[in-house]
């Protein structure tokens, strides 16, 4: 009986110990989400205030047109770069991390900041749909009137192929509609007809039509009314 008492005080012993290393490591991972955390929303909340300056400087655009002209870089990791930093690329911490310190690079380009000025600019009081909201916000008027001036001056896009207005459009739906981002954007080459897809469904379709952009049906590509340019206000 002795015996068997020693052993049922090694058993409760043992699980006791376990429970506490249990109960330890849920306290160590809570704790590491929430230093994630507060470092995600610190580094979105630094490329949103160099994000501000460009736009204070105008020079916001070039930033743009630097990505969107790189045709490494997908309509989906566009959308995900600038409308929904929130949120993570393909449900992948990690490559959105990459795509988010890709954006705060170039957008450090240009602004006279050392790095203990960049350090002291991050904070973590507003939450990352917050953050996320903020951006769009402040990206969407200057998205609208870079896609305008391709319109009116094409002559200083040169450059540009309608691709990448096609996505400049995506990235700027993405913007005005999240809830609709914008994964692919791709041109058809038998009618010129810019196509926007969130998934597989197809969101708005446009084509070039007397020195403008204009809806067209996203089955037959009949030119519909009225012009995309009203959609930019």
């Amino acid at each position: 009986m002795k015996v068997l008492y020693v052993l049922l005080c090694c058993v409760v012993l043992c699980l006791n110990v376990l429970a506490s290393s249990d109960e330890e490591d849920d306290k160590q991972l809570v704790e590491m989400e929430r230093s994630a955390d507060l470092e995600n929303r610190k580094r979105l909340h630094t490329t949103n205030t160099f994000i501000k300056k460009h736009v204070k400087q105008r020079t916001v655009r070039g930033k743009i047109t630097h990505f969107v002209c790189q045709n490494a870089v997908t309509m989906e990791k566009l959308t995900f770069m600038f409308a929904l930093p929130e949120q993570n690329f393909n449900e992948d911490p990690v490559i959105q991390h990459a795509m988010e310190l890709e954006l705060q690079r170039e957008m450090h380009e240009g602004l006279d900041l050392t790095e203990v000025e960049v350090a002291d600019l991050a904070y973590h009081e507003k939450n990352m749909n917050d953050l996320g909201s903020d951006r769009r916000v402040m990206l969407k008027p200057d998205l609208a009137l870079l896609i305008l001036d391709i319109i009116l001056n094409p002559t200083n896009y040169e450059h540009f192929d309608f691709i990448h207005t096609c996505r400049m459009i995506g990235l700027f739906w993405s913007v005005k509609d999240p809830t609709s981002f914008i994964t692919n954007a791709e041109v058809t080459p038998d009618d010129n007809t810019c196509v926007i897809h969130h998934g597989t469904t197809v969101v708005k379709s446009f084509q070039y039509d007397d020195d403008s952009i204009v809806y067209v049906d996203n089955v037959t590509h009949k030119v519909l009314n009225p012009s995309f340019v009203l959609d930019l206000a």
